[in-house]
């Protein structure tokens, strides 16, 4: 297993145990019922924004994301 593999799959495993904020749960909720969009894909959305934001600013170097 490549060691990015292994990384996301302890991400994965740790995303899972993380209690999300219920107020913002509540919001992307309303978001994607307004939208039809899922809150997972909603979360994703964001997850995958803020990576992109982080790496534009931070680069990719050796740093974990």
């Amino acid at each position: 297993m490549s060691s990015n593999k292994k990384r996301r799959g302890n991400y994965n495993e740790a995303r899972e145990k993380v209690k999300p904020n219920p107020e913002l749960m509540r919001a992307l909720e309303q978001i994607g019922g307004e939208r039809g969009i899922s809150t997972e894909v909603l979360i994703d959305a964001i997850e995958a924004a803020l990576i992109s934001a982080y790496k534009r600013n931070f680069g990719s170097g050796d740093h974990h994301v």
